[in-house]
């Protein structure tokens, strides 16, 4: 039954109190909680669950500290370990100490995407489909065969943050499948490894991804927007300021301009704005035009793209510009 395997659970925020809610509703003896020291706030419901149950909490500095993995080892007894959106590598110290391995709930499809933030790729490389896949843990990050793996559709007007939401309701039905897994096999879980792919580990994004390439393709600019909701935006040069822009799709270009392209026999500057309408600003993209629905200039409130153009007098034949690239980052 669940509750003769001791788990110690890793993680973070809303996702992870919803999975150690069904856990223990599952009646499973989870016999530790670590969270990040850095965290903050965002594990003040976590922590508030785990102490309401008598579920002893570490927030360790170091992983590999004498105390910690005394704790773990002596007061824990873990079987297993569940990493659920724990932001930090575990050493090999800790990876050695359950009889049953480590798992980690990783948000793509493995071995795709591997890295500290899959949504944003999976949106900026413009994925149809991504999933959540659980796999033994290994030194390397996200390297360890695959135990169970679900498939998820990621739909047209997904964003990184609606994308995060539905892949968390999918993190909580996996623990039951998980918990099902172990029951049926006691001793060692069933596994497979993961598949050759030229898909290498993908950084976290830094801020220079998060720039509007306007000679880019119309539909690789709306992917990156996509990608930036809600956390940044993505970003532009406007005027003597930077526009954030959180909501875009594909726009026509308007017919007058078609037709007085083709009678002058030009095209458009990337980036230039070709009208503003009800729904937001046009811009040119490489091959299409972008409208911009959703912005923000610098600090300010987020404003729909025809209240800003409203506001700001934005004129037909300006141009917005790619920020320069953060040289740190080059």
């Amino acid at each position: 039954m669940a509750q003769e395997f001791r788990i110690v659970l890793f993680g973070s925020g809303e996702v992870t109190a919803l999975c150690l809610d069904q856990l223990l509703e599952r009646g499973a003896a989870v016999t530790g909680l670590v969270v990040s020291a850095q965290e903050g706030d965002v594990d003040a419901d976590l922590l508030t669950l785990a102490e309401a149950m008598g579920i002893p909490t570490q927030a360790p500095a170091d992983l590999r500290s004498r105390q910690f993995l005394a704790w773990l080892r002596h007061e824990c007894r873990a079987d297993i370990i569940f990493s659920i959106a724990y932001q930090h590598r575990l050493p090999p110290e800790v990876l050695r100490l359950p009889r049953l391995g480590a798992l980690n709930w990783h948000p793509s499809l493995l071995p795709l995407h591997r890295g500290p933030d899959p949504y944003f790729w999976a949106l900026h490389d413009g994925d149809l489909e991504t999933g959540l896949t659980i796999h033994l843990m290994e030194e390397t990050f996200d390297s360890g065969d695959i135990v169970l793996q679900h498939r998820l559709p990621i739909l047209v007007h997904d964003t990184w943050g609606t994308l995060a939401r539905r892949l968390d309701v999918v993190a909580v039905e996996m623990v039951r499948e998980v918990m099902d897994l172990l029951e049926a096999h006691p001793t060692q879980l069933p596994r497979r490894p993961q598949g050759v792919t030229a898909m290498a580990y993908q950084r976290r994004p830094s801020q220079n991804d998060f720039n509007i390439n306007w000679h880019g393709r119309a539909q690789a600019i709306v992917n990156l927007v996509r990608a930036c909701n809600p956390n940044v935006g993505a970003r532009t040069r406007f005027r003597d300021g930077v526009l954030f822009v959180f909501k875009a799709c594909l726009s026509p270009v308007p017919s007058r301009l078609l037709e007085e392209w083709r009678k002058e026999g030009r095209k458009a500057l990337p980036g230039k704005v070709l009208a503003t309408d009800s729904a937001g600003l046009v811009v040119q993209a490489g091959d299409h035009a972008v409208r911009l629905e959703i912005v923000q200039r610098d600090a300010d409130y987020l404003l729909g793209g025809r209240d800003f153009a409203c506001i700001e007098r934005v004129q037909a034949g300006e141009v917005m510009e790619e920020l320069r690239l953060v040289s740190s980052e080059l």
